[in-house]
């Protein structure tokens, strides 16, 4: 088992999450839908992509190394064994409009998980979000 012991985690249509791959794509929902200053009493300890894009969106490179570091910490709250790389792919075409690839690779002795998602980013806003594998 991937999760760490004891964990589950709540989903509005599936229940309670205990499998990698739909925690993992749940967790990422909840990075992006979530909002940094949602609470006081949690504030600067909430991921929140959102905050990150908005923060870093002039300089892709900046944002994904924030966002590896921010995503890392928040994944190995409920994971083991985890290990994440954010990049980015700038369009050439369109100078204010790139990619952010986030491959996220979970594994211990039984079993392995890849899960590379992306995120199509223009003028600063989410515009797509991609399921690369």
């Amino acid at each position: 088992m991937l999760l760490k012991d004891n964990v589950v985690i709540p989903h509005f249509k599936y229940g309670w999450i205990r499998t990698t791959d739909k925690a993992i794509d749940t967790l990422l929902a909840h990075a992006l839908t979530s909002d940094y200053s949602q609470s006081n009493l949690y504030r600067k300890n909430i991921t929140s992509i959102a905050y990150i894009i908005a923060k870093y969106k002039k300089d892709p490179k900046t944002l994904a190394t924030h966002l590896a570091r921010d995503l890392n910490k928040y994944f190995s709250r409920h994971m083991y064994n985890i290990t994440l790389d954010v990049t980015y792919d700038i369009n050439p075409q369109v100078d204010t409009e790139y990619d952010i690839i986030i491959d996220i690779k979970v594994n211990d002795d039984e079993e392995f998980l890849n899960v590379v998602r992306g995120l199509r980013i223009r003028d600063g806003n989410i515009e797509r979000v991609l399921k690369m594998n």
